[in-house]
């Protein structure tokens, strides 16, 4: 911490040399405050946001999620906060100072609990598995197959009645205890068994076929060989294929979740270990190819 400010490189020094200038900083807990100067990563990020109580199941110590949510989330704050300086300076002609804090950007997306302990004084959250407080059935189902699944989300009393239809009107789904909403919430344990019952008689790709077909959200748990084999992401063409020297063709998946009407995305083969050394000899550090030939020759490049 304090580092650019050390090095003569804080805000008010830069805005000397360029008023402006627009200076983006972040860290886990804002650049001022009592726990300024204090560490930030991820995973503990997410135990001080309470993202880490409401993951797994109730019954265990709470799991931190399966990834780093501030690190995913703070991109997003900084791009636009970013834009908007940039629209500001456009306007006025002059730059800013943007201190952004991770911890807040956790707390974003955490309000619903936060608000739940200011108007209800409810301390306590415990994670719900995969349940839902609006919505049954909402987990993941065991299918037909060796450890093969598939999430299902019944999100209204509609499509549960789309449902009751597609597994085929079974007695047990005809009961008003599962009706409505709030009660299949109530009994989503024992809902979550007999849906189970039809679930495990059928392949994971054609429950998902089934029930989206009757406008039910379901998608198969994915492996590796489900997304490589995905009709959706070989149509989009997700996965190229490209040559390289030393491993032949390749395929690889396309990093840029976007399409350009305009334009192709490309991409390039990595780098070879000193490829370009040649290029940056002479061409960036003007030094002439008998200076490189004898550096190579004294070993300078191994």
């Amino acid at each position: 911490a304090g580092v650019m400010d050390k090095q003569g490189l804080d805000y008010e020094g830069l805005k000397k040399i360029n008023p402006q200038i627009i200076m983006f900083r972040t860290c886990g807990y804002g650049h001022s405050g009592p726990m300024s100067d204090q560490p930030g990563f991820g995973s503990i990020l997410t135990a001080v946001t309470m993202m880490d109580n409401i993951v797994g199941w109730p019954d265990r110590a709470p799991v931190p999620p399966s990834t780093y949510y501030t690190d995913q989330l703070s991109p997003m704050y900084a791009s636009l906060s970013i834009m908007a300086a940039l629209d500001y300076r456009r306007r006025t002609g002059k730059g800013q100072y943007i201190d952004h804090s991770q911890i807040e950007t956790g707390l974003n997306y955490m309000t619903p609990l936060i608000l739940d302990y200011q108007v209800n004084n409810k301390r306590e959250f415990k994670p719900k598995g995969n349940k839902s407080d609006y919505a049954a059935p909402h987990g993941i189902y065991r299918c037909k197959g060796e450890d093969r699944w598939v999430a299902i989300a019944v999100m209204s009393d509609d499509e549960w009645h789309s449902f009751v239809k597609v597994i085929g009107s079974p007695k047990w789904a005809l009961d008003k205890k599962y009706a409505k909403a709030a009660d299949r919430v109530k009994h989503s344990d024992e809902l979550d068994k007999l849906v189970e019952e039809w679930t495990i008689n059928y392949p994971p790709e054609d429950i998902q076929q089934k029930l989206q077909s009757g406008g039910i959200g379901a998608g198969l748990v994915s492996n590796a060989k489900d997304i490589d084999e995905d009709p959706q992401m070989n149509y989009y063409n997700f996965y190229r294929e490209m040559e390289h020297p030393y491993m032949g063709k390749l395929r690889y998946y396309h990093p840029a979740p976007i399409k350009l009407s305009a334009a192709e995305a490309a991409v390039q083969r990595p780098v070879l270990v000193g490829e370009h050394t040649d290029y940056i000899c002479t061409k960036i550090l003007c030094m002439t190819q008998a200076e490189v030939d004898r550096l190579r020759q004294k070993g300078a490049f191994e």
